[in-house]
């Protein structure tokens, strides 16, 4: 398993997201949440690895 770290403030933003995304209204009547990519970064990997 993968493991990764975040700061407790991006923690605690991501629970409560969490909780926000898993209690609201699936009728279309909540408001949404969206997700954009902001960013994109290149990375250049060894041809044949099936990485790109």
């Amino acid at each position: 398993m993968k493991t990764i770290k975040v700061s407790n403030e991006m923690y605690d933003f991501l629970m409560d997201l969490s909780k926000k995304l898993n209690t609201q209204n699936n009728r279309g009547t909540a408001n949404p949440r969206f997700y954009q990519v902001m960013h994109k970064k290149k990375a250049y990997v060894p041809e044949g690895t099936g990485l790109y």
